[in-house]
Formats: structure tokens, sequence, C-alpha cells
């Protein structure tokens, strides 16, 4: 408890959830005390698109993207599991990225509509093809800048163009 009241990470001021682009670093934070901060964080968003209601459409009205979803709580009802279960209706998207397959839970898998799987080593391609619904070939044969992704019940593979050739081809 100490080094959370050190870092000050819950007495400082409130995040303004109706900015149009909000960035949250948390690396400099005790891995610890950033999957705290993460978590409250996301439970706190929720929690705001709840009062705010259903949404008409399909659009999300906001997307929250956590790079390195690792460092998030593995627990059964986490806000991952929420988001990823009611998120949708209330117009909250989540993005997860990371570099297992295992630090996803079966409820952020299940209910995901789009995944996205990079070249993974060969010791992973089985696990890794069971659990997003690939065949196991396709999966060990991704190289780099591939990708295989699924989209709902559609599944395709495609070439990435890295985001400095995008720049320099003017896309």
């Amino acid at each position: 408890m100490a080094a959370t009241f050190t870092y000050g990470i819950f007495n400082r001021d409130q995040l303004l959830l109706s900015e149009k682009l909000i960035r949250v670093d948390l690396s400099k934070l005790p891995p610890e005390l950033a999957a705290i901060a993460a978590e409250s964080l996301a439970r706190q968003l929720m929690n705001n698109h709840r009062l705010q209601g259903e949404i008409e459409g399909k659009l999300p009205h906001t997307y929250l993207f956590i790079d390195e979803a690792k460092e998030m709580p593995k627990v059964v009802g986490s806000a991952c599991d929420r988001i990823i279960a009611d998120g949708r209706k209330y117009g909250l998207a989540l993005v997860l990225a990371s570099q297992s397959e295992r630090h996803l839970s079966l409820d952020v898998i299940g209910n995901s509509a789009t995944k996205i799987v990079l070249p993974v080593d060969q010791t992973e391609a089985k696990k890794v093809a069971r659990k997003f619904r690939f065949a196991e070939q396709k999966v060990a044969q991704l190289k780099p800048l591939t990708a295989l992704c699924r989209f709902g019940t559609q599944a395709q593979q495609v070439e990435i163009t890295p985001y400095f050739q995008r720049i320099q081809e003017g896309r």
C-alpha cells in the first residue's frame, strides 16, 4: 500500500473522459501499481459509458487501446472481460495487443469479433491456431509483415504495409 501512496496514482486530477484523444502512459509505475491503475481506468471508462446508456447503431463512441495486455489483471470479471462482453452496446470498443495468447482470457478471445495474429514462434503455432480458429499450417507459415485476420466467420491472410512506407507512398 505504501507504494500506492508514494506514486499518488489515486489522488491526481481525474481524466476528462470527454476529450477526443487520451493517452495514459503507466510505464513509469511498478508493474503491480500499473495493473491496478489500468484496471481502475478501464472500469471507470466502462462505468461512464454505462451511465450514458445504450447507443443507437453499431459504431462505437470510444475505442480503448491497451498495449501489453499481459499487464492487465487476469481474474474473472476483470475490466477487459466486462468491456469485451458489454462494451459494444454502450459504445465502447476494446483493442488489446499482446505477444502471447496466454495473456488474453478465454472471455476476451471468445467475445472478440476481430482477431489479428502476427508471426509466432513455431512452438506456439498449434496453441495459437486452436485458440484463434486458424489452420495450424497457416499460423506456422506466417512471415514478417504478414498476418492472419479473422472478422467474425471470415478469415484471410493479409500483407502489412509498414507505416513508414505508407507515408512515403502518400497513403
